[in-house]
């Protein structure tokens, strides 16, 4: 209350209702990722606690080398969440800001790295051999996000079961084996990066 009385004592008072937040405006957005492939979708939640509620948000991106950002949301409105996919390998910066019903703002910024898309380059010795002579498979990965891991199994043609070679998505990346029946056989080599992002090259072994 701000009371105020002039020279002939009339007062006059007026009331304000001041609200206090036991906690300052904290900004708690993520990404679901700091690198990604280009053509991957990226996700970003907005997230706020302390201050005065109700929050608005705005969710932002640019390339790193540009002074435009593009809204992913409404800004200030009410939607928390987005995604986009950059489709070019670079760097962008994002931001997300949020926003108390008193004006107060908090701004968080992400940088986000993209990489080239994951290639499966894999390979086998021959695709043609003798009954009883040694195949040798190699998985060979491009691009994609971190490291790498590997499944390479095969299985006789018109067969449903595959049989694993080498311990599934594990590190071991070549595998040697020999096929005894001759016949035609079907070989599956995946390679997988840290995204989860899988790529699957098969071949057709024709033993003699």
């Amino acid at each position: 209350m701000i009371n105020v009385k002039d020279e002939a004592g009339t007062v006059k008072s007026k009331k304000f209702t001041l609200t206090v937040s036991p906690y300052p405006l904290e900004n708690k957005s993520t990404i679901s990722a700091q690198t990604i492939p280009a053509g991957s979708k990226l996700t970003l939640n907005a997230s706020a606690s302390g201050g005065t509620s109700k929050y608005t948000y705005a969710i932002m991106y640019k390339k790193h080398s540009s002074s435009s950002w593009i809204q992913l949301v409404q800004k200030y409105g009410t939607q928390k969440s987005a995604s986009f996919t950059p489709t070019k390998v670079g760097v962008y910066d994002i931001m997300i800001n949020v926003r108390d019903s008193t004006g107060t703002t908090v701004s968080k910024t992400f940088t986000l790295r993209t990489t080239a898309p994951l290639v499966n380059k894999s390979y086998v010795s021959a695709t043609t051999v003798s009954a009883g002579k040694i195949i040798s498979a190699y998985a060979v990965p491009e691009g994609g996000t971190g490291s790498y891991t590997y499944a390479i199994m095969y299985k006789k043609s018109g067969d449903e079961k595959w049989t694993q070679l080498v311990p599934k998505y594990g590190t071991m990346s070549t595998a040697g084996f020999t096929l005894k029946t001759s016949g035609s056989y079907q070989m599956m080599i995946n390679v997988k990066d840290s995204s989860g992002k899988i790529k699957s090259k098969t071949f057709t072994i024709k033993v003699i």
